[in-house]
């Protein structure tokens, strides 16, 4: 096909790296067949169609190396397209998009192991000097949400990101691990407090306005929804209860137990 005159660097704006459609009006302007080659760690063939002239700039080829599902080969590629073909260890894919939704894979090629639970390429990208806090807030946020990568969160705090800020994110998401991994980080647990008591609270009365609502006990979504609401205040009480021990032991002066809201 390229010796019979087929554009190499064409991308296909209109679709994503996964090849999934893109809304009307929006557009990645990423080069598709090199990200396509890296996610399946095939280092030669990346090789061969760079000699034939594909643009390795045009890519988001370290953001797809974390895809592969060797993480051995992942690994290799990344080193590969860092020595070799000097790529931006921190090259954001916005970069190549003109979105007007909030995507949910965005940023460096670190949010992109992250996400992609790939614990071996975060570890080798934050050796080879990617920065642990960019996008601002963004790798930390991919480690610690609802369903985030936790095995990331410690590697980043190594590196330098802020625990007190990772803390403030981790009580956000009720995130029980995460909270605690940033308190062995020596992270302020007294200003995060406050916030962990007001989510006790409005889990507390979400869970009491929803028994009391006109809700049918029949449907078969009720008891499930329930569950959900029960489960998410039970994560932000065990937090509030983490946190009070932290700073009081057993007899912790903000007892959330001791608050009438707490039983409404």
């Amino acid at each position: 096909m390229l010796d019979q005159g087929v554009n190499i660097n064409k991308t296909d704006s209109q679709r994503l790296d996964d090849g999934s459609n893109l809304p009307g009006g929006e557009s990645d302007y990423s080069l598709d067949l090199l990200n396509r080659v890296t996610a399946d760690g095939n280092i030669d063939l990346f090789d061969h169609l760079v000699g034939r002239g594909a643009d390795v700039s045009l890519s988001t080829a370290l953001q797809s190396a974390s895809e592969c599902d060797d993480h051995g080969k992942s690994i290799t590629m990344i080193r590969h397209l860092l020595d070799k073909h000097l790529m931006n260890i921190n090259r954001n894919n916005e970069d190549f998009r003109e979105f007007f939704h909030e995507a949910d894979d965005k940023g460096s090629p670190l949010c992109s192991a992250i996400i992609n639970r790939n614990l071996a390429a975060v570890l080798e990208l934050l050796e080879r000097g990617a920065s642990p806090s960019f996008p601002a807030k963004y790798p930390v946020t991919y480690a610690v949400s609802e369903d985030g990568f936790v095995p990331a969160l410690e590697p980043l705090l190594c590196a330098g990101n802020d625990p007190n800020a990772a803390l403030k994110q981790a009580v956000f998401f009720q995130n029980f691990d995460a909270v605690k991994i940033c308190l062995e980080f020596d992270a302020d647990f007294v200003r995060a407090l406050p916030k962990a008591l007001e989510q006790v609270e409005a889990k507390a009365r979400s869970v009491a306005r929803f028994v009391a609502s006109d809700e049918s006990t029949s449907d078969p979504d009720y008891k499930d929804v329930l569950e959900e609401k029960t489960t998410a205040e039970r994560n932000s009480r065990a937090i509030v209860e983490l946190l009070s021990e932290t700073i009081g032991g057993d007899n912790a002066q903000y007892s959330f137990d001791e608050r009438a809201w707490c039983r409404i």
